[in-house]
């Protein structure tokens, strides 16, 4: 080929790939030309272009070509068949590059998926009593007006539970299935096999949208999925969102996937915030996100009507249809012969068995069980290490065979290198609080760690890199080129197991310091959680033991009243960590002991949980007597009633027989009683969601007929009220039958439930608007007017009229109690931007004589805190009270400090968590109850990812007064070598001018904090250099140990920099 020619074939080449408009991993897919060539063609480093390339590039382009043309018609259906287009190529097949299994072409979705089971939670954690009278209409401004006919902590398919709920939160541990539900379901959609044709999905990866608000704090959420996916190849996407949004018999579907992936502290709270705006502002379409169960607070999103739900573990059924979607994929020979390996080598071992049941896990599993002869690793972190193994041997394969390494500038890295070099950059990803990385950032890093770690030149180190990033995530899978120049790992269960890695790897560095020191400031924070359960799985039975002993050290008093200790602990041994010391594991089992007599049969229900859990281990003996001392203790010390609750919350409830309710869908009933597997006859109805997709008008008819049958059953006309209140074009639909029900319904509940979801799209509907207003008329019960009031808050900010005859309702002192409390509830969003209200309202809520009209008063104020100094200064002297106020505005607080609405304050979160640890003890604070739970365990994991209660810092703060006293504070003995027991004391060094009767008094805080005695060794600084010279065998061995320097503002003094200076002190005696 002459010189010409080439450059022709080049320039072509390079056309050809910018005028298809795809993303060079999706041409790389639809052309068969390697992402790595074609990366290399676009950026001119290549010289020439090959034939065969050539070709292959111009069947993608010309093909793509003539699919946009046969795709024409009208401007807005073009668009959209575009996008429904994108949709398949982006979405329809699943890629195995990431888990490891490069040479596996991805698979359709529907070939491999396998849907999910998910329960339903009305609360994120069990009652533990029912809340007072007077905080209960308080604790409604989270309630839920979206609930449905899937009864409380009931089964439901992940399709199920979409259908059902129109705003809906999946939780879901790693590899449980989230994301590729939330693909699943959007193809389903696109296609028209999830809903009817008036639902367009939209598939949104959130840590994408946080990464371009760090680059643009401003950016808008709507005007950035437009640019998104017009960048991926829909154009004209924004004018298709503007059709469907005002069309009103349309309605657009949001799947935001991966809220948790966004753990700095900071950009998820303005994450979060957007996200909530955005919801606001296209309410009347359905909504979908996703997130890891740690460290997610449901209750804020319950507030906006979100129903959440949690994936559950496969079950053996969801097993075998797994294998034996996967079997024909992976077959060498019979297909049967393969599946029943498959079954054998998973259920002969319970280990095994038991990590089958996570789908990601379950797919890793059936990949290794047919290329390692069916020998399967038992726990989760053998599992991973086995995957990492298949990204280096991609690796190592896919060098050249001369070694010459011209695709990285010479930089030739074996497996070990590799895994380091990954290693390092999973650790900071991970402390840096990112999921994802900008390219010149990942760059930065591997830069350093060529040149310092590895002993490459600078230069080349640096020359090579960029080629390095794009060569590791072309061929081993573990990168994904999320968007441009921005790159995460394939699984964040990757970057977990890595960054695990790189923790060990730096505790055997001998320029680092030890394991549990590197681990201690991580070791509750919520996003770490899968780390640090990697870390103990790896590590030598003595490690962990050390581990384990931090864990049950908890020095935070909410962390031990919350247990969190122990219950990490017990995860760390359900995952396979290895303790060999008998007395840390009694200790472990023993330190619930105290739970039985505990209020709060919350955080007494989570412990069981997983004590239960332990059934079958090595530790089932140690869990079962545990659960044994726990309840007998409840026996002695508990109502009867929450013994009862405590023992039968290990029940599960019945399952539906999934196959008798496929044929129950079949019926042309708007509703079916769906039979239980254990055959008991209790009633459970669900909506005929197979009808309302196939023929919406049938169903609606028979459920209009069901709603006015008088000898219809309660439970089945608020399954169907609820039902109607979610479709697409409500009004036009089922307005009517709304509104007649509320008119006709004798049952004073249902009507009352009736106007609360007529509430949630009254802002977009005149008519619901008159009706709402029509019931609160004097002739009306107290009841439905109250109920009318709380549903007119949707328009209060909106409606000048419908806000003024809410807040004469609350002013009118002769209105009944109930009315004036849903009036105070309803005002909550448009009372912030009146200061003359606020004034008023903040007057009454001190002097109303109607305690329950105080308590919803103060919910009212929730939003004005931030804004209005003397709220803030109100709030703060009611949580410094006593009684209920006390308890409702710390409540308040804290979910304003764990959300972020107002400045973090470390001293005010501390002083909130002891008020809330009191209820249940002090009368006045009356019972715990959910919201309180679910109120601290979000402040406790908020104030967890800002740093937490450190040692160091309790006895800093305790000692501020007498700092300038002191010339060293240190903690040495058992704390500092990390050998502590919850029986231990705190030794402290204080060297200065202060004697015992001085420090006392100071001690006592810092105990009450840490939760344990301290004990302080008191020297003078002439004494102690004494005492050094003379070789005195106490502080010789003090010398010779570990210490942990207590640091003040301005003093950062590292455990070395301390011992030089008390060396450097006995030295200066010896000269003079």
């Amino acid at each position: 080929m002459t010189r010409h020619a080439s450059q022709d074939s080049l320039v072509e080449a390079r056309s050809l790939i910018i005028e298809s408009g795809e993303s060079q991993t999706r041409l790389a897919e639809m052309s068969g030309v390697s992402r790595v060539q074609i990366s290399r063609i676009a950026n001119g480093r290549v010289s020439s272009v090959s034939e065969k390339t050539l070709r292959l590039l111009r069947q993608a382009v010309g093909a793509e070509r003539k699919r946009r043309h046969e795709n024409g018609g009208s401007k807005e259906s073009g668009s959209t068949d575009r996008y429904r287009d994108l949709i398949e190529q982006k979405l329809s097949r699943k890629s195995f590059a990431g888990l490891g299994f490069p040479e596996l072409a991805p698979q359709p979705l529907e070939d491999i998926f396998v849907m999910p089971e998910a329960i339903r939670q009305i609360h994120d954690e069990p009652a533990d009593a029912d809340c007072d009278d007077e905080v209960a209409m308080a604790a409604r401004v989270a309630r839920d007006l979206y609930a449905d006919s899937p009864r409380e902590n009931e089964r439901l398919s992940a399709e199920e539970a979409i259908h059902a709920f129109p705003r809906l939160i999946i939780l879901g541990c790693p590899g449980s299935g989230k994301t590729t539900f939330m693909q699943y379901a959007t193809v389903m959609t696109s296609r028209g096999d999830f809903f009817q044709s008036d639902c367009l999905p939209v598939f949104i990866r959130l840590p994408e949208f946080a990464a371009a608000m760090v680059v643009d704090p401003k950016v808008d959420f709507f005007g950035w999925i437009k640019a998104r996916v017009e960048s991926l190849g829909a154009s004209e996407f924004g004018k298709t969102l503007q059709v469907w949004l005002e069309d009103q018999s349309k309605r657009l579907l949001f799947l935001l996937d991966g809220l948790d992936e966004v753990p700095d502290d900071t950009s998820r709270i303005r994450l979060v915030e957007t996200t909530r705006n955005f919801i606001a502002k296209f309410a009347a379409n359905r909504f979908c996100l996703t997130s890891r169960p740690i460290g997610f607070d449901p209750e804020p999103w319950r507030a906006l009507g979100f129903e959440v739900v949690r994936l559950l573990e496969y079950g053996d059924s969801q097993i075998r249809k797994t294998i034996s979607k996967w079997s024909p994929l992976i077959q060498t020979g019979d297909d049967f012969q393969v599946a029943q390996n498959l079954e054998k080598a998973i259920w002969e071992n319970s280990r095994v068995r038991q990590i089958a049941s996570n789908p990601l896990i379950l797919t890793i599993l059936i990949f290794l069980c047919r290329s390692r002869n069916y020998v399967l690793p038992r726990r989760r972190v053998d599992l991973y290490e086995k995957v990492a193994e298949v990204f280096l041997e991609t690796w190592e394969a896919s060098k050249r065979p001369s070694g010459e390494f011209s695709e990285t500038l010479g930089i030739d890295l074996d497996a070990r290198d590799l895994e380091w070099l990954v290693a390092d950059l999973a650790l900071q990803m991970q402390r840096n609080g990112v999921v994802t990385a900008k390219r010149w950032w990942i760059e930065q890093c591997w830069h350093e760690a060529l040149s310092t770690n590895l002993g490459f030149d600078d230069q080349i180190a640096k020359d090579a890199t960029a080629r390095l990033l794009r060569f590791v995530s072309g061929r081993t899978g573990i990168f994904e080129e999320r968007s441009l120049d921005l790159y995460a790992f394939s699984h964040r269960t990757l970057q977990e197991f890595f960054a695990a890695v790189g923790l060990m790897n730096e505790a055997d560095n001998e320029t680092h310091t030890d394991l549990e020191t590197l681990v201690r400031p991580y070791l509750f924070h919520p996003e770490w959680d899968e780390t640090i359960r990697l870390v103990t799985a790896r590590i030598t039975p003595p490690r962990a033991e050390r581990l384990v002993r931090l864990m049950l050290d908890d020095l935070d008093p909410s962390g031990r009243f919350l247990y969190r200790g122990p219950l990490l602990a017990m995860r760390c041994l359900l995952d396979g960590s290895t303790i060999a010391n008998r007395q840390v594991v009694d200790q472990l089992f023993h330190s619930m002991d105290r739970l039985g007599a505990s209020p709060w049969l919350g955080i007494t229900m989570r412990c069981l949980d997983r004590l239960r859990q332990f059934e079958g281990s090595r530790y089932a003996l140690h869990a079962s007597q545990a659960i044994g001392r726990i309840v007998d203790l409840a026996k002695q010390e508990l109502e009867p009633d929450d013994v009862e609750e405590l023992e039968s919350a290990g029940f599960d409830f019945p399952e539906i027989d999934v196959e008798k309710l496929s044929a129950e869908f079949n019926k042309p009933a708007a509703v079916v009683k769906a039979p239980l597997a254990d055959g008991s006859a209790e009633p459970v109805y669900i909506p005929n969601f197979k009808l309302m997709k196939d023929d919406f008008p049938v169903w609606q008819k028979d459920a209009t007929r069901r709603l006015r049958d008088a000898n219809t059953p309660n439970e089945v006309k608020h399954c169907l009220i609820v039902r109607m209140a979610m479709q697409s074009n409500v009004h036009a639909n089922c307005f009517p039958v709304l509104a007649r029900v509320v008119q006709d319904e004798p049952d004073e509940e249902l009507k009352a439930l009736t106007i609360s979801v007529i509430g949630r799209f009254a802002n977009a509907d005149e008519g619901a608007v008159a009706l709402l207003k029509g019931l609160l008329s004097e002739s009306q019960s107290d009841t439905i007017r109250a109920e009318a009031a709380w549903a007119l808050g949707s328009v209060a900010d909106s409606d000048a009229k419908i806000y003024k005859m809410l807040r004469d309702l609350l002013l009118d002192a002769n209105e009944s109690s109930e009315v004036r409390r849903n009036a105070a509830h309803a005002l909550t969003e448009a009372v912030v931007n009146d200061a003359e209200l606020v004034d008023m309202i903040l007057v009454l809520a001190y002097q109303d004589s109607q305690k329950g009209v105080r308590m919803a008063l103060l919910h009212a104020l929730r939003k004005c805190v931030q804004r209005y100094r003397h709220v803030r200064e109100a709030f703060m002297d009611w949580a410094a009270g006593e009684g209920t106020e006390a308890r409702v505005t710390c409540q308040i607080l804290a979910r304003l400090l764990a959300e972020g609405e107002i400045e973090w304050d470390q001293s005010l979160s501390l002083r909130i968590e002891e008020v809330l640890r009191r209820i249940g003890i002090e009368d006045g604070l009356g019972k715990p109850c959910p919201h309180v739970l679910s109120a601290l365990i979000a402040l406790v994991e908020t104030r967890e990812s800002r740093g937490g209660v450190t040692l160091q810092e309790a006895l800093a703060d305790a000692f501020e007064s007498i700092k300038d006293r002191l010339e060293h504070c240190f903690v040495f003995g058992s704390t500092a070598r990390n050998q502590q027991s919850a029986d231990s004391d705190i030794d402290v060094m204080m060297i200065g001018d202060v004697t015992m009767d001085v420090v006392a008094p100071l001690l006592k805080k810092a105990e009450r904090i840490l939760g344990r005695q301290i004990n302080p060794a008191i020297y003078s600084l002439a004494r102690f250099r004494k005492r050094l010279q003379d070789g005195n065998h106490f502080i010789a061995t003090v010398m010779q140990e570990p210490k942990l320097p207590v640091r003040w503002a301005g003093n950062s003094m590292t455990e070395k920099e301390l011992d030089d200076e008390l060396r450097a002190m006995a030295s200066e005696r010896l000269v003079g």
